[in-house]
């Protein structure tokens, strides 16, 4: 499958494709199906490894991105892309957990983002973590109107738990084209503008036409650009 990937032809964006199949573990049955599921995804690998860090290079491979593509749309698995900008960070998560209306998403790396309805609401393994937060509906996202009183509670120095809090307004902000893993979708964009105590900060979010949540920037600690989410496999 991989014979046809030009090793010149290499992206920034790389490291994005460097996880597929998920190293879960326990007795956890949504675990077990999880690595069940991604049986294909192992084989994915010797793919997925031809993608490397090119110096200056902006754009990502258009063949290569359509075989990775469909060989993902063909193992089946749901799928994000996750990225960090200033933590140099980029990956593809799979579901790992289920806690009632919350849905944990892993990496092979064993970082995690736990969303409800695609808003996240905590993180583990990208060193400064959200550990809980109080997110606001996705319904009052898509509508973009009103306001919400945002929490999130991150470790300080002392690993004791410190609360910040935002007021935060929504507001709709045009329409874009967004482009995940090489497919382009028409969306409609939301912008959440927050303020606190410490630097105000926004939270975008891009609604295909089916009214999916497909791409976001969410925020995961001060000082930090946004987490930007890309929903690749439904």
């Amino acid at each position: 499958m991989g014979e046809g990937l030009e090793m010149n032809k290499i992206v920034p964006m790389a490291a994005l494709l460097s996880g597929l199949a998920l190293a879960g573990c326990g007795n956890d049955p949504q675990v077990q199906d999880t690595q069940l599921s991604l049986a294909a995804g192992f084989k994915l690998g010797s793919l997925v490894v031809r993608f490397g860090h090119k110096p200056g290079s902006e754009s990502l491979d258009p063949t290569a991105v359509a075989a990775l593509r469909t060989a993902l749309e063909k193992s089946g698995q749901p799928i994000y892309a996750v990225s960090v900008a200033d933590l140099d960070y980029a990956n593809l998560m799979a579901p790992y957990g289920q806690n009632g209306s919350v849905q944990t998403w892993a990496s092979t790396s064993y970082e995690s983002v736990s969303m409800r309805d695609g808003m996240v609401v905590a993180t583990r393994g990208f060193g400064p973590d959200i550990m809980t937060s109080v997110a606001p509906d996705i319904a009052q996202v898509a509508h973009a109107s009103g306001g919400f009183q945002r929490s999130y509670y991150y470790l300080d120095g002392a690993d004791q738990k410190t609360l910040i809090s935002y007021a935060c307004s929504f507001a709709p902000s045009g329409s874009e084209t967004v482009v995940v893993l090489g497919k382009a979708y028409a969306t409609h964009k939301v912008t959440e503008s927050c303020a606190g105590t410490d630097s105000p900060f926004q939270n975008i979010y891009w609604f295909d036409s089916n009214g999916k949540l497909r791409q976001s920037d969410q925020r995961l600690a001060p000082g930090l650009k946004a987490m930007r989410l890309q929903r690749v496999i439904d």
